[in-house]
């Protein structure tokens, strides 16, 4: 038998977990980088004591958001739902501009908006018998969160007039995705096959990046970026001081502090983590990735050595960067692959980041697609498979022959939860062959019959068209043009930089902005 624990036990378990991870990192750390920046820090706020005007808010702007918000979000402690925020009159609107407008004068975030109430779901595939296999969900104050979409506006206005974000980091930015950091990536690796060159790509893993931000390394930067003084008061008066209990079955563990993060759930988390790791490290023989924590780092040379050796002393300019900031590298889940054609029975000289030996691999996975080393995406088709499957059998009920929905709902359900496993990152694998494409075309064509409650013998292009459902070559060729027309045009240099690639002549290796015109026969 095993040990059992009341509903409080499991809840204090839960808390300890996440106050054990909300601590900035103890290593690496640099001690007197960290006494030169809480002494700047101190001196900041206190010589400048003085409350300092802000840009003040409007009755208006503050509908025009309760409007957006969904009614289906719980509410934090106070209990204030979406629902009735959008209820209230006039009047009760223009106090609550009145309560923005006074933090804004203030410089000054309310305590009672800065804490967290934290449910935990299991992640999936994990031992749910340890409390750090459990996912955090953060609920925290509706009107706290109104406040902070204000605040937002000023920080990405700011950001954007002083190119604070570099162009390379792709996470949370407007009209960016995961797909066009991955253009970059293969982008570049397809091309060094045309070229019969070698590309070194590192990519790392952060420990709990969002969980151990340093507060007084964000307010630093902020300091030396010259935010203006009543928004970096405002951020620090958000971050200090937060705190939070776990819920379990209406039980609460008790209040515990958060002495490091960018806070869980918050709209204003991306934003500060963004401007945290805007002077990540670059150098002219490396091409950096970002998105978000997920970093991949890029090196293409004539021979593996000399992309190896290249790397390695760019990893000595990353180590004393995230020494300097306190981020810590899970050393164990930081890979390294080298992307050629033809694989070698050689093992490549080690890297090593903080004297570890980096993993050398044949595949990894960066923003959901499995990249392995001649790029023929087969491991990304054969786990997109399983996840097909997987999904298709967890809605059987709704889906199957029994199913009493309609036909029309049936699809609608299709369409909506389980085509896009099938499709996603299209636009970059799109390009790789015909085979995988009308692999895909197979796992539609079976569950498309059972959904239609088709006869077997019914060629699938009249099941296609009788049903309404489009063949999957010609989704993809559809997302793809989108995707590869809108590039060109595109405001982020690094994005709009990859038309360069479709400007080449035909090469051997097919780049992914061809798969706009693979066209298999059906």
């Amino acid at each position: 038998m095993g040990l059992h624990y009341s509903t409080q036990d499991k809840v204090d378990l839960f808390a300890d977990s996440l106050e054990s991870s909300f601590q900035e990192n103890t290593e690496p750390y640099d001690d007197d980088f960290i006494d030169h920046v809480e002494e700047r820090v101190h001196n900041f706020l206190h010589r400048n004591s003085r409350r300092h005007t802000a840009p003040l808010t409007s009755p208006q702007e503050i509908m025009d958001i309760i409007l957006q918000l969904n009614n289906k979000k719980a509410p934090g402690k106070d209990g204030i739902k979406n629902i009735a925020l959008k209820a209230l009159p006039l009047n009760a609107i223009t106090n609550i501009t009145k309560i923005f407008n006074s933090c804004l004068q203030q410089n000054y975030f309310p305590q009672e908006w800065k804490h967290a109430l934290i449910t935990v779901i299991p992640k999936a595939g994990k031992d749910d018998k340890f409390p750090d296999n459990y996912r955090p969900i953060s609920l925290i104050s509706s009107l706290g969160k109104i406040f902070e979409k204000i605040l937002l506006k000023h920080i990405n206005r700011y950001c954007d007039e002083n190119k604070i974000i570099p162009d390379f980091q792709h996470g949370f930015r407007s009209q960016t995705s995961t797909q066009h950091q991955l253009l970059r990536a293969t982008n570049l690796i397809i091309n060094g096959f045309n070229n019969k060159t070698y590309t070194v790509g590192l990519f790392l893993d952060v420990k709990k990046a969002f969980d151990r931000m340093w507060h007084d390394g964000l307010i630093y930067k902020m300091i030396l970026f010259k935010f203006p003084t009543y928004l970096i008061k405002i951020i620090h008066s958000y971050l200090d001081n937060r705190t939070f209990n776990v819920k379990l079955n209406s039980v609460l563990s008790s209040q515990r502090p958060i002495l490091a993060s960018t806070p869980q759930g918050s709209i204003l988390s991306p934003a500060l983590y963004n401007i945290y790791t805007s002077d990540f490290p670059t150098d002219n023989n490396m091409t950096v990735c970002l998105f978000a924590d997920d970093a991949a780092l890029l090196c293409t040379r004539n021979t593996v050595q000399e992309a190896i050796k290249i790397t390695q002393n760019y990893i000595y300019k990353l180590e004393l960067w995230l020494t300097k900031w306190r981020i810590a590298i899970n050393t164990d889940k930081t890979h390294a692959i080298v992307f050629r054609k033809l694989r070698s029975h050689n093992s490549p000289p080690p890297l090593q980041i903080f004297n570890s030996t980096i993993e050398w691999t044949f595949q990894v996975k960066y923003l959901g697609l499995i990249l392995n080393d001649n790029l023929t995406y087969k491991p990304h088709f054969d786990e997109t498979t399983k996840k097909f499957w997987r999904k298709f059998y967890s809605l059987i009920d709704i889906l199957g022959r029994k199913s009493k929905l309609s036909l029309k709902n049936r699809l609608f359900v299709y369409k909506q939860y389980i085509r896009p496993i099938l499709l996603y990152g299209c636009a970059i694998w799109g390009s790789a062959g015909n085979v995988h494409i009308e692999n895909l075309q197979r796992l539609q064509n079976r569950p498309l019959r059972l959904i239609a409650r088709a006869p077997r013998f019914l060629p699938r292009y009249i099941l296609h068209e009788e049903r309404r459902v489009e063949p999957i070559h010609t989704i993809i060729a559809e997302l793809a043009s989108n995707f590869h027309s809108s590039i060109p045009y595109h405001s982020n240099e690094t994005i709009n930089s990859q038309n360069h690639f479709r400007n080449l002549p035909p090469s051997t290796h097919r780049m992914p902005h061809n798969a706009s015109s693979l066209i298999p026969s059906f």
